[in-house]
């Protein structure tokens, strides 16, 4: 898909449609968003623990 595509996409949805996109369903869950074709994802996060900042005490 490219980025003009994905474009035309964007402008077929309302404020409260791009909106409900930003804030997800659940923590992990995105919303459906059907009248683009975009199906509900589920995220994840990968733990790396070298990236972790520790603080000294």
């Amino acid at each position: 898909m490219t980025d003009a595509e994905l474009g035309r996409m964007a402008e077929k949805l309302g404020l409260e449609q791009k909106v409900r996109l930003l804030t997800g369903a659940t923590v992990w869950r995105t919303h459906a968003e059907p009248d683009i074709g975009l199906r509900a994802m589920v995220t994840s996060v990968i733990f790396e623990p070298t990236l972790v900042v520790r603080q000294s005490a």
